[in-house]
């Protein structure tokens, strides 16, 4: 339970760190991203819309009902986007945003435990593929999880649960995204990363729901929970770390 209560504080803390350490343009960034993905998700609703409807069009000469089948399908189609937004839309905002979390990160760790990491151009660059590579396979678990949890749906009694049980499976994969930033940073091979999460699976389940919930407010949710959440998981997860000594914190030199 101290763990959860070190996660909600660093919540509650995350946007005073945001602006004592004037990492504020994080939100606008956020904000640019989510909007061009959001536009482009448009767009490709609309091509798809225009494609169905001529396909339509020349097989049922449906010319004289054209505005209703439009109605219709911009409907269906918007429907079946928004599904693939909820699955799809925030693994790649974590792909495209891997580059800035993982300096948001380590300025975080640097305010907090006054440690200067000085990387190669090469370390760098191999943070944001790692970071790239984790929100990847954790898209395809979440996503083989997911597809598990639907079809227990079809069993009585405990499709009840399917909806808890989605909300838990993605909380847990998103959060992973966030944390390991740090684990990264702090030399923590494959072992060690395993046992963490072990460890603190009610912690990543309750930042990655925090993450979730935020994140599906329109508008405020693309702008804050990014940036929010990778503040507070970097401090949710250094201060674990410090107080269970899992990973060896010295400075790098």
């Amino acid at each position: 339970m101290n763990s959860v209560k070190i996660l909600i504080n660093s919540f509650v803390d995350a946007p005073k760190i945001i602006r004592k350490n004037r990492l504020g343009w994080g939100y606008f960034l956020g904000t640019v991203i989510g909007a061009i993905i959001l536009f482009a998700i448009w767009t490709l609703s609309k091509s798809i819309e225009g494609v169905i409807v001529g396909k339509l069009n020349s097989i049922f000469n449906i010319e004289n009902h054209i505005t209703i089948v439009r109605v219709v399908l911009d409907f269906i189609i918007r429907i079946i986007l928004i599904g693939i937004f909820y699955f799809i839309f925030k693994t790649v905002l974590m792909i495209i945003l891997a580059p800035f979390l993982s300096y948001i990160s380590e300025k975080v760790d640097t305010a907090l435990t006054g440690r200067e990491y000085k990387f190669t151009f090469k370390e760098n660059i191999g943070f944001v593929i790692r970071g790239i590579k984790v929100a990847l396979k954790c898209f395809i678990k979440e996503l083989i999880f997911t597809v598990v949890v639907v079809c227990l749906g079809f069993i009585p009694v405990i499709n009840i649960a399917v909806p808890a049980l989605l909300f838990i499976v993605q909380s847990y994969f998103v959060s992973v995204n966030f944390i390991d930033y740090t684990l990264e940073r702090k030399k923590m091979g494959v072992e060690e990363t395993i046992e963490f999460m072990s460890k603190n699976k009610l912690v990543l389940c309750l930042g990655g729901g925090i993450f979730i919930i935020l994140y599906f407010i329109p508008i405020v949710g693309i702008i804050f929970a990014p940036m929010l959440t990778i503040v507070a998981m970097t401090k949710t997860t250094i201060e674990i770390l410090e107080k269970g000594a899992v990973a060896d914190l010295s400075p790098k030199k």
